[in-house]
């Protein structure tokens, strides 16, 4: 009987000690709760208050911005980030041109939000004003601290290379990235093979905005540009289109004509080679890029039917390119289409190996459009004719056309 007793006293108390040590451990898991509720509210201040301190920091981005002040804007760039630099460096020039030509330009922080204390989105505005048309576009980059300091550090791009191309797209573009470098890489290949071509590096960014394509130039509104030396920006819509495809023929033109010429053609040389060889390129069967002369015919017929006067080639480059651009793409395309058709391709690519041997003029240079007018017209005269004869000979060969 006693040790009947005695083991069960064993079981109870063996009961009660496992009652104790379960309200102990129910005890420490509450602890462990409420320390981590309260953790979290900490870190949800802290955020809030970085998120604060960030916006401050960013607000003085926003006056060097409104100051065209290059070196304090660019102090807020990732320089890390080699690529996003340099097109940072040419959008804060292109604040200055568009200023210069008389758009009104505000740059404002439309969102701030971080996600860790180190890494965020931020959400800036640009609007312009053009004449009586107001245009605004927003583009949502990433943010991260760096020594202390934030840093934008571009959208969020995925990448893919081909050869010298590299392609950089959103991850919502994953499908159509895939035909675009496809179609990219023909392309490429192409004007490899017509020109001589022999580029180092291609760098082609696709955006699923319109807005946060046009905010990143910046320009009013664009669906496709070419950065001399840095990089082309393509939108691509839910479905990669014909328009995509047709936008990309004529911006790699601007890309390798500034490389084969060191960037010393004029704009209407640009203009009118991108046209000229995006108006030939057609797809053949098999969907592959070639170079048929019947589309720069019927372009040439588009034309002629519309066009009144031939401006003499020392007028083309004082065209207004924000109000007059038709004229820079029209004349600038029959000047290349009469060079080409009657001298040749040839004698074209001398007159660009002509230009190639000067050197890059500086984008902050203001004369440099001068500079490279007075280049052009100087191996203009050297290849073909001299500047007024060869004028002249333009003008005529498309009067008697239009006959």
């Amino acid at each position: 009987m006693r040790k009947v007793y005695f083991i069960i006293f064993i079981i109870l108390l063996a009961g009660c000690q496992s009652e104790s040590t379960t309200k102990k451990i129910n005890i420490k898991n509450d602890n462990n709760k409420s320390q981590a509720i309260q953790t979290k509210e900490i870190d949800e201040e802290e955020l809030e208050k970085e998120a604060q301190a960030a916006k401050t920091y960013f607000a003085k981005m926003i006056e060097a911005i409104d100051d065209n002040n290059r070196k304090e804007f660019l102090s807020f760039q990732n320089e890390k980030n080699k690529l996003f630099y340099k097109e940072q460096d040419a959008w804060i020039l292109g604040v200055y041109v568009k200023r210069k030509e008389g758009v009104s330009l505000t740059t404002k922080i439309r969102q701030l939000e971080l996600t860790s204390l180190t890494k965020g989105n931020l959400t800036l505005q640009i609007d312009m004003k053009n004449k009586d048309k107001i245009y605004s576009n927003q583009i949502t980059y990433t943010i991260i601290k760096k020594g202390g300091k934030w840093k934008i550090n571009d959208l969020p791009f995925k990448k893919m290379t081909n050869g010298p191309i590299n392609l950089y797209y959103l991850p919502s573009l994953e499908y159509q990235a895939a035909q675009v470098m496809k179609d990219l890489k023909k392309l490429v290949d192409l004007y490899i093979e017509y020109f001589d071509w022999d580029p180092k590096e291609v760098n082609v960014k696709l955006y699923d905005s319109l807005e946060e394509l046009s905010a990143s130039v910046p320009w009013e509104t664009v669906p496709g540009v070419s950065q001399s030396f840095i990089s082309l920006k393509f939108f691509v819509d839910t479905t990669y289109s014909d328009v995509t495809y047709n936008i990309m023929k004529h911006e790699v033109v601007h890309t390798m004509l500034a490389e084969i010429s060191n960037d010393n053609a004029t704009e209407f040389m640009h203009e009118g080679l991108a046209i000229y060889i995006s108006s030939a390129v057609s797809k053949d069967p098999q969907g592959n890029p070639r170079i048929d002369l019947n589309g720069v015919k019927e372009r040439e017929n588009i034309l002629l039917d519309n066009i009144k006067t031939f401006k003499p080639i020392n007028e083309l480059n004082n065209i207004d390119y924000t109000n007059d651009s038709g004229d820079i793409y029209s004349l600038g395309f029959l000047l290349t289409d009469y060079l080409i058709s009657n001298y040749g391709m040839d004698k074209y690519l001398n007159l660009l190996s002509e230009l190639k041997k000067e050197d890059i003029v500086d984008n902050y240079n203001e004369e440099k459009q001068q500079i490279v007018y007075k280049r052009v017209i100087k191996a203009m005269e050297k290849i073909y004719a001299p500047i007024d004869q060869l004028s002249k000979d333009y003008a005529d060969y498309f009067n008697k056309l239009k006959q």
